[in-house]
């Protein structure tokens, strides 16, 4: 089973920025994939 999460991954290194992306659960493995021009909500 697979569970999808939209969310937005906060980065402290070298600066604060957020990252918008997607969280998998799958498996047991959690994984955060952002969201680029090949990955994104509206595909």
């Amino acid at each position: 089973m697979t569970q999808e999460i939209n969310c937005n991954f906060k980065s402290h290194i070298p600066r604060i920025m957020t990252v918008p992306g997607i969280l998998l659960i799958h498996e047991n493995k959690l994984e955060f994939k952002a969201y680029s021009q090949n990955n994104n909500p509206f595909n």
